[in-house]
């Protein structure tokens, strides 16, 4: 059984990061400590006896984490925990939950977008051929061809065969959107 550190973040989501990443960055560091060196016979045998130690010391592990690593570290790991079996009671949090009021300067900061990650790059085609050069415009085309061909390489589902819909934040509906992502555990 494979474990993990979860943490809960500020905006409430709980993340697993896998402990074996945490143990084999203290392993190394121990490791290399220890040997004074980055590798060879000595150094695998300290890493490896650091690595279990580590993965049977919660504590350690824990510790570790919090004192020695940043969330950049362990993020491209990091593994968002799905919203509890039971719903949510969003009248609850309605009647009880703690508010505020707050104000912002720019429409488009009026969105609530804590929490999100920004995970795609998304450009209007009217804006690719009406402001490149065409010399632009073909490398686009041929930076698109080569995401696509490694993608199949490695086996993963290519993105030209997903459709995605695409929401600006200045739009008066967009904390519905947000609403409904984050009601089906698909927001960050």
């Amino acid at each position: 059984m494979k474990k993990f550190l979860r943490v809960t973040m500020p905006d409430n989501s709980r993340w697993d990061v896998p402990a074996e990443l945490i143990a084999k960055n203290r392993a190394a560091d121990y490791a290399g400590q220890d040997t004074r060196s980055s590798s060879g016979p000595e150094y695998e045998k300290e890493f490896q006896a650091e690595f279990e130690y580590a993965m049977t010391d919660a504590i350690e592990l824990v510790d570790w984490a919090t004192d020695n690593m940043n969330w950049e570290d362990v993020e491209a790991h990091a593994q968002r925990v799905a919203q509890q079996d039971h719903p949510i009671d969003y009248q609850e949090g309605w009647v009880n939950g703690e508010k505020e009021i707050v104000e912002y300067d720019r429409p488009d900061l009026a969105t609530n977008t804590a929490g999100m990650q920004n995970k795609f790059i998304v450009v209007k085609r009217t804006d690719v051929s009406e402001f490149l050069p065409q010399v632009l415009q073909d490398q686009q085309e041929d930076i698109l061809r080569a995401i696509e061909v490694n993608q199949i390489v490695q086996q993963v589902t290519p993105a030209s065969t997903k459709t995605y819909l695409v929401v600006n934040t200045d739009e008066p509906y967009a904390d519905e959107v947000i609403a409904i992502l984050k009601r089906h555990g698909h927001w960050g």
